[in-house]
């Protein structure tokens, strides 16, 4: 059995390590939430008030 091209592969593996802005890796750095909180600039008081929608 012989699988098609995959194309999109091929090209993500061309540019993957060029692109300036990667939108298309799911691999993000981690953050702790204390990191999250200094990177936003929010006190940890300010926590119980953040609503998540």
């Amino acid at each position: 059995m012989t699988l098609p091209e995959a194309s999109l592969e091929n090209w993500m593996r061309d540019h993957c390590h060029t692109a300036v802005i990667d939108i298309g890796s799911s691999g993000v750095l981690d953050h702790s939430l204390a990191r999250v909180r200094q990177l936003v600039g929010i006190e940890p008081g300010e926590l119980d008030e953040i609503a998540f929608r």
